[in-house]
C-alpha cells in the first residue's frame, strides 16, 4: 500500500500555476497599463522613451502598430499559456480524485470485511489504519484549505479577466490611434 501525507495531498489540492502564465500576464498588463496610462494623461506614444529608445523622432503609426503587434502577441502567449495550465490542472485534479476514490473503495471493502468477521476472528486487513488515516488527512486538509481554495479561485478569475481587459482597451485605444493616423 502506498503511503500517503499531507505534502503530497495539499500539492494536488493547490492550482498549478507556472511562470510561463505569470510572465505572460505581466509583460500583456505591463504594456496595457503603459498604454491606457498614456492616453488618461493625454500623452502621445511618441513623446516616450521606453527602455532607453528614444521614440520621439518615431513615426507615430509605427509606434502605434508596434503597440498592437505588442499587445495580440502578449494577448495570445497569456492565453495560450493560461491553456496550458488549466490542461495541467485538470489532470492534478483527476490524479487526486482517482486517489481519493481508490482510497475511499478500499476503506467500503475492508468495512465490509471487518463486519463479516465481526463475530468470528475479528480479522482486519493490515492496511486498515493506514487507509482510514490517508483519507482523514485529505479530509482535514481540504476542510483547513476550503478558504484558500475560495480566494484561490477568486484570485485565478482576477488573474484571468483583468488581464483581458486591460489588453482589449488597450487594443481599442491603439486601433483608434492608428485610424487617426492614417
Amino acid at each position: 500500500m502506498q503511503r500517503y501525507d499531507e505534502k503530497q495531498f495539499l500539492d494536488l489540492l493547490q492550482e498549478y500555476k507556472s511562470d510561463d502564465v505569470r510572465k505572460a500576464r505581466r509583460n500583456l498588463s505591463v504594456i496595457s497599463f503603459v498604454v491606457i496610462s498614456v492616453w488618461v494623461l493625454g500623452i502621445k506614444l511618441t513623446e516616450l522613451k521606453v527602455f532607453g529608445v528614444d521614440l520621439t523622432k518615431s513615426s507615430e503609426l509605427n509606434v502605434l502598430l508596434l503597440g498592437l503587434a505588442l499587445t495580440g502577441y502578449w494577448l495570445v502567449m497569456f492565453s495560450l499559456a493560461w491553456r496550458h495550465d488549466r490542461e495541467i490542472q485538470k489532470e492534478r485534479s483527476v490524479q487526486i480524485t482517482a486517489v481519493v476514490t481508490h482510497l475511499n473503495e478500499r476503506l467500503e471493502t475492508i468495512e465490509k470485511i471487518k463486519d463479516e468477521n465481526k463475530g468470528r476472528s475479528g480479522y482486519v486487513p493490515d492496511d486498515y489504519a493506514e487507509v482510514k488515516t490517508a483519507l482523514e488527512i485529505y479530509e482535514r486538509q481540504k476542510l483547513r484549505t476550503a478558504t484558500a481554495t475560495t480566494l484561490g479561485r477568486v484570485m485565478g478569475d482576477m488573474e484571468l479577466y483583468i488581464p483581458f481587459a486591460l489588453a482589449l482597451l488597450c487594443a481599442s485605444i491603439l486601433i483608434v490611434g492608428v485610424a487617426r493616423a492614417l
